[in-house]
C-alpha cells in the first residue's frame, strides 16, 4: 500500500506549488511523552500544516491511535513506536474528521493490525466518500492536466506560471515534476475508507487506566471529534482547536459554541490536529477571538471584499503566525475562504 501525497487542496492552496516549490519534506515525527500511556507524534514544524500530528494512546488492556495523515513514512513511524513501546495491537483508530490529512492513513494501519476498529463521526459515512474521496480525485485530474504543462514548459527554462526559471529552479522544477509524477502512479487508484463504527454525539471507551470520551462538535467541519481524557486533563482537538485554524469548511458561530464548551474542561494540556501542544487556556482563547473577529467583520457586509476591509488582518497574521514563514503563507492562503464562511452565517 502507498499513499504519498505532498498537498492541501481542502485547504484551497494551489495544487500548483508541487510544481514550483523545491525541497524534501521530513516525515520523521517528534514523539514527546505528554503524561503516563500518552505519546504525541508531532509533524515538523515546516510540515505542519500539509499533513497531521497523531496521538497514541496506550492503556492496559488497548491502544488506540488518533488521526491517520496522508504520508507514509510518518504512519509507518507511528505504528513502529507503537511496537516499540507495547505489545499490544492498535485496537482503534479515531479519525478526528474527514479531511484526507487525518483519513487517508487508515489504509496503512489496516494493512499492519487487520483486527483494528475505524471509530468515527455518524457523518463521515458520507463525508470520506463524497468529499475527502472527491478532492482526491480532483487532484489526480489536476497533476495529469500539469505536469505535461510542467515538462513542456521546463524544456524551454519556463516555470508553471510560464516565468522564467535559472539554473537551480530548473533543477528543483524537475525533482518537483519527478515528485508529482511519482505521486500519480502510487496514488491515482487510491480509494479512502470509511470507519466501521460510527458515533453520533458522544462515545466513552475504556483502554485500561485510560478512560476516553469521544465528544462531537460542529465547528472545524460538521463531523469533528474532539476525545477528553478527564483523569489526564488532556484534550486531542483535531483540527477544531489548531497552531492556526483553517475555517474553509467550517462552522464559525458554532465553533464559538464549541471552544466556550471546551473551556468548562479545564484541560490542563492539549494535543492539536496541527501544531505543538499547547498548555493551558491560552491558544483556545486567542482561536475563539479570532473566529469571533471573523464574525464581527462579516455581520452586515455585503461581500466578501467588504468583510476583509473590516478584518485586520495584519494583527491576526502577526497574532497567529508571527514571522514564522510558513504560517504566513497558510494564513493569507486560506484567509478569503474563511471570510466567506463568516459571511454565510454558518
Amino acid at each position: 500500500m502507498r499513499l504519498r501525497t505532498t498537498r492541501l487542496p481542502i485547504l484551497g492552496i494551489l495544487v500548483a506549488a508541487l510544481l514550483s516549490v523545491s525541497g524534501t519534506r521530513a516525515t520523521t515525527p517528534q514523539f514527546v511523552d505528554v503524561a503516563p500511556g500518552v505519546v504525541a507524534a508531532l509533524q515538523p514544524q515546516a510540515n505542519r500544516f500539509n499533513d497531521s500530528n497523531v496521538t497514541i494512546l496506550i492503556g492496559s488492556e488497548a491502544v488506540m491511535v488518533v488521526d491517520a495523515p496522508t504520508d507514509e513514512e510518518f504512519v509507518r513511524a507511528v505504528i513502529a513506536e507503537v511496537r516499540k513501546r507495547t505489545e499490544l495491537p492498535i485496537r482503534y483508530v479515531v479519525n478526528t474528521h474527514w479531511h484526507a490529512d487525518h483519513t487517508q492513513g487508515n489504509a496503512l494501519y489496516l494493512e499492519a493490525f487487520p483486527e483494528l476498529t475505524l471509530l468515527g463521526h455518524k457523518s463521515l459515512e458520507e463525508t470520506i466518500p463524497g468529499r475527502a474521496q472527491q478532492a482526491h480525485q480532483e487532484q489526480v485530474e489536476r497533476y495529469e492536466e500539469m505536469v505535461p504543462k510542467a515538462l513542456a514548459n521546463l524544456e524551454k527554462g519556463l516555470g508553471l506560471r510560464d516565468q522564467p526559471l535559472d539554473e537551480e529552479q530548473q533543477k528543483a522544477q524537475a525533482a518537483a515534476i519527478e515528485q508529482a509524477q511519482r505521486w500519480l502512479v502510487e496514488n491515482k487508484s487510491f480509494q479512502f475508507i470509511t470507519p466501521t463504527v460510527r458515533y453520533h454525539e458522544r462515545m466513552q471507551i475504556e483502554l485500561g487506566g485510560l478512560e476516553v470520551s469521544l465528544l462531537h462538535f460542529k465547528a472545524h467541519t460538521d463531523g469533528d471529534t474532539v476525545l477528553w481524557l478527564p483523569k489526564q486533563k488532556l484534550l486531542i482537538t483535531g483540527d477544531m482547536l489548531d497552531d492556526l485554524p483553517y475555517v474553509g469548511h467550517g462552522f464559525p458561530s458554532s465553533w464559538l459554541e464549541a471552544l466556550d464548551e471546551l473551556a468548562g474542561l479545564e484541560a490542563s494540556k492539549t494535543i492539536p490536529g496541527h501544531g505543538p501542544i499547547f498548555d493551558g487556556d491560552a491558544q483556545r482563547a486567542k482561536l475563539r477571538d479570532f473566529v469571533a473577529a471573523l464574525i464581527a467583520s462579516a455581520e452586515g457586509a455585503e461581500s466578501a471584499e467588504q468583510a476583509r476591509e473590516r478584518f485586520d488582518a495584519d494583527d491576526w497574521r502577526k497574532k497567529l503566525a508571527g514571522e514564522d514563514p510558513t504560517g504566513v503563507r497558510f494564513f493569507n492562503a486560506v484567509l478569503g475562504e474563511a471570510l466567506e464562511r463568516a459571511l454565510s452565517g454558518l
